[in-house]
């Protein structure tokens, strides 16, 4: 966790370990999945007897496992919005932008995928604002 950046921040010249990097962010930042958002937000039925003890055992299970999803995706979130850090992404963004190549459309598309990942909310985890 702590280790992508300071790899990212040491090497800020290397354009393909940037690459990897943000490659990885992507993959890291990546949101969850429908069915992992299904089960951190569904309601456990504990108190009609409907349901068996190893039922409900298996529901939280697969909540607590969405949740665990959850609060992993933030933290990855958090390394990547530190300060400075995007700026180094960011910047891979010049020479494609200056010359348009097929390797630097990827660059663009790699980069914009980054930031939408880290702008895209979670809805398993309170708003800042505690909404």
């Amino acid at each position: 966790r702590d280790k992508l950046i300071p790899v990212a921040a040491a090497r800020d010249d290397d354009f393909a370990t940037l690459e990897t990097v943000c490659k990885l962010g992507v993959i890291l930042t990546k949101p969850l999945t429908a069915s992992a958002l299904r089960a951190g937000m569904l309601k456990i039925d504990t108190k009609s007897g409907k349901l068996s003890s190893s039922t409900i055992a298996a529901q939280r299970e697969l909540q607590d496992n969405a949740r665990a999803q959850a609060e992993a995706l933030e933290r990855h979130r958090a390394e990547f919005l530190r300060p400075g850090v995007m700026r180094m992404f960011v910047g891979m963004l010049k020479g494609p932008l200056e010359k348009a190549t097929k390797e630097g459309d990827r660059t663009i598309e790699l980069v914009l995928h980054l930031i939408r990942n880290l702008l895209m909310p979670c809805p398993l985890l309170p708003t800042p604002s505690g909404d």
